[in-house]
């Protein structure tokens, strides 16, 4: 037989306990967040050092070429699909 977490001893326990828990979970979270930040902020400051107008690793001109004309051919796509069913709307 499994026993509960929480022990409800009255109704007016639980909600209590239970506001208790989201309590901790909430102030657990909080603090990872703030770590988070303040590594994040660590990062960006790395990052304008070491910055000296270089593109991202593996990204270059020829990948920025690529990824415009893939675009640019997609919104192509969508938009005669578009103009498709436009016509066969007003048919």
């Amino acid at each position: 037989m499994l026993t509960p977490l929480i022990h409800c001893y009255s109704p007016h326990d639980c909600p209590i306990s239970f506001v208790v828990i989201k309590t901790i979970l909430g102030v657990n979270l909080i603090t990872y967040a703030t770590r988070r930040q303040a590594g994040m902020e660590e990062r960006r400051a790395a990052d304008a050092v070491n910055d000296f107008g270089r593109d991202p690793i593996g990204e270059g001109g020829d990948k920025r070429v690529y990824t415009i004309s893939a675009c640019l051919v997609f919104f192509a796509e969508i938009s005669v699909d578009i103009q498709q069913e436009s016509e066969e709307i007003c048919r």
